[in-house]
């Protein structure tokens, strides 16, 4: 009974009064519980600010996320997808996270171009000291997408580096746009995977350098 209602299913004596097929009961059964965890984990999502970027609302059960279903199997692309997996969940350590965790004994600043605090819209979108690895990343990034949307259609999106931000970390979060436009998410996914490599490598040297 318990069960039943847990998964908002009929009760012990709707289901005498009218007894299911098996395969409309198994049917049923699989779209409740589907149902029931699928907005356990988007609640559980909104709750976490570690998952702010992630695109809750494409989230489904029992269904990879694109950044899993797009890896090729190469220790190449597997490693850029463990950069991708970890900057997506916010385990990705940058200084403002050493902030924070060192009960602000140790500075936020970037350490690369002491400008301002080092978050993740910090180090994809501003740090000067990682220009050369953007342009060298973002700029294929940006054709891709202005080659379905539009030129104007980027500047009303993705208008200030926070959305710039979420487009890089999981693209996802705008596909009620690029399904208008026929944009194949699964290349941009690829794109925005090898610039978080790339510029996850470029900071590391230029960190080991400073220091």
């Amino acid at each position: 009974m318990e069960t039943l209602q847990l998964y908002n299913l009929p009760n012990i004596w709707e289901l005498q009064c009218s007894l299911p097929t098996k395969y409309s009961w198994k049917t049923l059964v699989n779209l409740k519980m589907s149902n029931h965890w699928k907005n356990i984990l988007q609640i559980d999502t909104i709750q976490k600010t570690s998952l702010k970027y992630l695109a809750i609302n494409q989230i489904k059960n029992g269904k990879p996320h694109i950044s899993y279903t797009t890896l090729q199997p190469t220790i190449l692309d597997v490693r850029k997808g463990i950069i991708k997996s970890r900057m997506m969940t916010r385990t990705y350590t940058l200084q403002a996270d050493r902030h924070k965790f060192s009960r602000y004994e140790i500075a936020p600043t970037c350490q690369m171009c002491n400008q301002e605090p080092e978050d993740l819209t910090h180090m994809l979108t501003t740090c000067s000291a990682l220009s050369e690895t953007r342009k060298e990343t973002f700029n294929p990034i940006k054709n891709h997408v202005t080659k379905f949307i539009g030129e104007r259609k980027w500047k009303e999106t993705f208008f200030d580096r926070h959305q710039i931000t979420v487009l890089i970390i999981d693209c996802t979060n705008f596909s009620y746009i690029f399904r208008e436009s026929k944009l194949k998410i699964e290349e941009l996914e690829m794109l925005t995977r090898d610039m978080c490599y790339k510029m996850h490598n470029s900071r590391l040297k230029l960190i080991n350098i400073s220091v």
